[in-house]
């Protein structure tokens, strides 16, 4: 008996977590959807600043150059901070 509670217990958990999930995922289409149309009814093919601000997006100047603030957060040439691979 204790058996049975525990297995429906655990699928109890997992039907709240899957439905949590197909919520968030929704809640993330209909977001992006409504900036997809925000872009789209740009009048040209310029997108311009406040236009992107309407749409939740966060306007970034970016530039590979080395000295500068404008890298790219993910870009970066030096060799001390890669981590060695671990061969397994």
């Amino acid at each position: 008996m204790p058996e049975e509670v525990d297995i429906l217990n655990n699928s109890l958990e997992m039907e709240v977590a899957l439905l949590q999930l197909l919520q968030e995922r929704a809640a993330r289409r209909h977001a992006l959807a409504k900036i997809e149309n925000l872009i789209k009814q740009t009048p040209n093919q310029q997108v311009e600043p406040h236009d992107l601000k309407a749409a939740g997006i966060c306007h970034l100047p970016l530039s590979l150059e080395s000295d500068t603030q404008h890298q790219p957060r993910f870009f970066n040439r030096t060799k001390e901070n890669c981590l060695p691979r671990i061969r397994r």
